[in-house]
């Protein structure tokens, strides 16, 4: 059993930030949950408090069924049955690499036939075993890290911790390393926790994302589902969701920027009087000549201010209003369009979010733009 409950979970440093904010989670046995969210938002501390690195001020935390922290009791951290894969490695230079791996194993007093054998399996399962005999100072980085892994897992701990491990590789390492954490969840169905700030690690990663906002829960979703539905302003933002129009009321109709262009929203009777915030994938959005977009396509006229070239990708960026800007993403030369270009933007009605202008939740109602 390897259900970690987290309960009233409370981290304050100095008198008033609270690093974790009476945050509770339960984490099914074979789950890998992420937290996810920007620096400052309490995902780091509330990982190191599983850890037993950090004593919190109130809560309880219970992993695999036993009480680790909570009241007056704290575990250690060497007591908590848990394995952890950090930022830096965090290797034994002295020790070769199989003895890196065959550490944990080594301070649980198993034999030292037992734990190599173990360690190599462990090695075997990153596609490292050949590395055995090294010290990590003739490693790569991503060799490192997955020798990091393989420690992390050959004592078959109750709880992963995964401590933004990803973040000193180079892009293409990242890339490789995500899937093999991914297939290494998948092989040994570990319960786990991972701490990012990259969305993709977490949508790649996570059976399910915490997005953290101040030391509290924001959501909690599959990724899929997290993806579709933002809960929150804060949330779509901080998936990627780039494009933003406030729209306000103006008699019956919404309008947006200074010339109060009018915007359709269709049942829209329970939005009540307050603004509202539409929120566009960049990806969502189709850039035409004027007149030109399709059919049942919701469209906005602008003027292209720049193209942003990205290897594959490009980003048009595109003035609609007064202060305005949308950016759509394409593929590199698919829109013949340049700066300075009159176009319509357009997209699927169903594709837009719409959020409550005051408190940032999200709304049911879609938005059709007039032409």
């Amino acid at each position: 059993m390897s259900e970690v409950k987290i309960e009233g979970l409370t981290k304050t440093f100095g008198a008033d930030v609270h690093a974790v904010d009476d945050l509770s989670l339960t984490i099914g046995e074979g789950e890998l949950v992420v937290l996810l969210g920007p620096s400052g938002c309490g995902k780091t501390t509330l990982l190191r408090c599983l850890a037993g690195l950090e004593s919190p001020d109130g809560g309880r935390i219970d992993i695999g069924g036993e009480q680790v922290s909570g009241g007056r009791r704290e575990v250690p951290t060497h007591r908590r049955d848990i394995g952890m894969v950090f930022q830096n490695y965090a290797l034994w230079p002295h020790l070769t690499v199989l003895q890196n791996v065959a550490y944990p194993l080594r301070a649980r007093g198993v034999g030292k036939a037992e734990r190599y054998e173990a360690a190599r399996e462990a090695l075997a399962l990153v596609e490292c075993d050949m590395l055995a005999d090294r010290i990590p100072a003739a490693l790569s980085g991503g060799q490192q890290q997955r020798i990091a892994l393989a420690r992390a897992v050959v004592a078959r701990p109750r709880l992963i911790l995964f401590d933004e491990p990803l973040s000193n590789l180079d892009y293409r390492l990242r890339g490789q390393l995500r899937q093999e954490i991914r297939d290494l969840h998948r092989t040994l169905g570990f319960t786990g926790v991972y701490v990012t700030h990259d969305q993709t690690e977490a949508m790649q990663l996570g059976t399910r994302v915490a997005v953290l906002r101040s030391g509290r829960i924001e959501q909690l979703m599959p990724p899929a589902e997290l993806f579709r539905k933002p809960a929150s302003r804060y949330v779509a933002e901080f998936l990627g969701v780039a494009n933003r129009v406030h729209l306000r009321r103006s008699g019956d109709t919404w309008v947006f920027g200074e010339a109060d262009r009018q915007i359709e929203l269709p049942g829209a009777a329970h939005l009540g009087e307050g603004p509202v915030d539409v929120m566009l994938r960049a990806a969502d959005l189709e850039l035409t000549a004027p007149g030109g977009a399709p059919a049942g396509r919701a469209t906005i006229p602008g003027v292209v201010r720049d193209v942003l070239f990205a290897g594959d990708l490009s980003d048009w960026l595109v003035e609609i209003g007064e202060g305005t800007v949308l950016t759509a993403t394409a593929p590199a030369r698919r829109w013949p369009q340049g700066p300075g270009d009159a176009v319509e933007v357009s997209f699927d009605p169903v594709d837009a979010l719409v959020y409550d202008g005051a408190d940032g939740r999200l709304r049911e109602a879609a938005p059709t733009f007039a032409g």
